[in-house]
């Protein structure tokens, strides 16, 4: 019996090796980033809450431009298409907008980002004495939802590490922006 578990070990190996990398799935994943702005939540909140604007205080865009859509049950959807400045674009959703408390929600339609089924939320909450926090929080998957080997550059690590570069700079703009007289 001793000498029959490692042949089936290195059975099961070769053969369970070879279906991971053909067998690939939809992968969660998320990223969750804040910041504290020495600033005044509603002032915060206008800039950040802004869906027409984000061009205003994130660094990779250069433009907003909104527009309404028909969408499949008959009502009508907001819509902003972001142009990047290296000429890429980012089509967005608007899912919500809470004006009281500071949320706005939104998903990606289209992407030149590597990740697919991407939806998140901006909060901004106000704290003491005059300080604000800006939680900006996502949900993805990788690009890649083929079968066979992942290509690099659409893998989870990627997805993950490009989206946590597109938090970690927004708000640190928008702090500089909403800190600097």
């Amino acid at each position: 019996m001793k000498t029959g578990l490692p042949i089936l070990l290195a059975m099961l190996t070769t053969f369970a090796l070879p279906l991971n990398t053909v067998a690939q799935g939809k992968t969660s994943l998320q990223v969750s980033k804040s910041i504290t702005i020495n600033a005044d939540a509603q002032k915060v909140w206008a800039l950040a809450g802004d869906f027409g604007g984000m061009q205003n205080w994130h660094p990779a865009i250069a433009s907003t431009q909104l527009e309404s859509r028909s969408a499949a049950n008959g009502k009508t959807e907001t819509v902003r298409v972001l142009t990047l400045k290296d000429g890429g674009t980012i089509t967005e959703n608007l899912i919500s907008l809470d004006q009281s408390k500071m949320r706005i929600q939104y998903a990606i339609i289209t992407s030149v980002l590597p990740i697919s089924d991407y939806s998140a939320t901006i909060t901004v909450k106000k704290l003491a004495q005059g300080k604000t926090e800006v939680h900006w929080q996502g949900h993805f998957n990788r690009a890649y939802q083929g079968k066979g080997q992942i290509p690099p550059d659409q893998d989870d690590d990627t997805a993950r590490k490009v989206i946590t570069q597109v938090y970690e700079s927004g708000l640190a703009s928008l702090k500089q922006k909403l800190e600097t007289p």
